[in-house]
């Protein structure tokens, strides 16, 4: 008797918490553009107004040399980079032409010379190990979000979000609707065990699948309103971090910053789905629980 008693509670505490890993992963935005976009703006938001400034300002004149400076032709630049036997081609070029002007067969080309003495330098290798050294960044979202913000059409906690996004190359998502399927299969499979367990009480199997769906809501519930509410009473300040664009990053810049970062990530992840579904799933279960519990079928 004990022993059923434990399978079914094993089995009920295990669907409980695969239906809630099916629930999060099902209304959980995994692209990095909602999720680490919204991270971004929540950094800036949480600055005090003098430090949004002083971020503003430093992304700001980042763009002007982007977009004066003519980056825009970066990716360009780093094709020929990545293609060793057109560098080598354009050295053996250069010792041609340098060997043709000691025998005095061809004119003196200024411009070749000065391009010339950067390529035997070493300064042309140079240049393209620290351009390639950098992970490429889409130039146009990059051109886009820099003019769109000189034109004033975007705030400035928009501007600094995109500017992150457009700058670093996210993985857009993370591939985790794969685990979807193998989930769901073993939420089937342990509903099928509760229905041996219970055998021919029906009432009973139907009470407990009140029970799980009612638990698994008010966890959901209660994940967004525990972070919902941490946020509202200790909000963090994120002042610190966006003074330190443009500056010499501290030693102790990421140990101060984690503990801050940690409630803003968690607050993307468990969002107002998580207790509009959790209301539904809690209201459901309870539904269940009360019908069945008088042993109706």
């Amino acid at each position: 008797m004990r022993v059923h008693k434990f399978g079914i509670l094993l089995a009920r505490s295990l669907l409980s918490m695969f239906l809630f890993s099916l629930i999060f992963i099902s209304i959980t935005d995994f692209n990095s553009d909602a999720v680490l976009g919204g991270l971004f703006g929540d950094i800036f938001e949480y600055a005090d107004a003098q430090a949004q400034n002083h971020a503003t300002g430093q992304l700001e004149e980042i763009c002007d040399d982007f977009l004066i400076g003519n980056k825009k032709d970066l990716p360009e630049v780093r094709k020929i980079c990545e293609n060793q036997e057109l560098i080598d081609q354009m050295e053996q070029n250069c010792f041609t032409y340098y060997g043709l002007r000691a025998k005095k067969e061809t004119e003196r080309n200024p411009d070749l010379e000065e391009s010339c003495l950067g390529i035997m330098a070493g300064q042309f290798r140079a240049q393209c190990e620290s351009i390639t050294s950098v992970q490429e960044i889409n130039v146009s979202s990059f051109a886009s979000v820099c003019e769109t913000h000189r034109n004033n059409l975007i705030s400035d906690r928009d501007f600094f979000q995109n500017f992150i996004l457009a700058s670093v190359p996210f993985q857009k998502s993370l591939p985790v609707n794969q685990f979807i399927i193998p989930i769901a299969l073993i939420v089937l499979t342990l509903i099928g065990i509760l229905l041996l367990l219970h055998k021919e009480r029906n009432s009973q199997l139907m009470f407990t699948l009140g029970r799980v769906i009612f638990n698994v809501g008010m966890i959901a519930m209660a994940a967004f309103l525990v972070v919902f509410i941490f946020n509202q009473v200790r909000p963090p300040d994120t002042t610190f971090i966006l003074e330190a664009i443009g500056a010499e990053p501290s030693q102790d810049f990421v140990k101060r910053a984690l503990p801050l970062l940690f409630p803003l990530v968690i607050a993307r992840i468990f969002t107002m789905n998580f207790l509009i579904i959790g209301g539904i799933l809690a209201f459901v279960g309870l539904m269940i629980k009360i019908k069945f519990k008088k042993g109706k079928i």
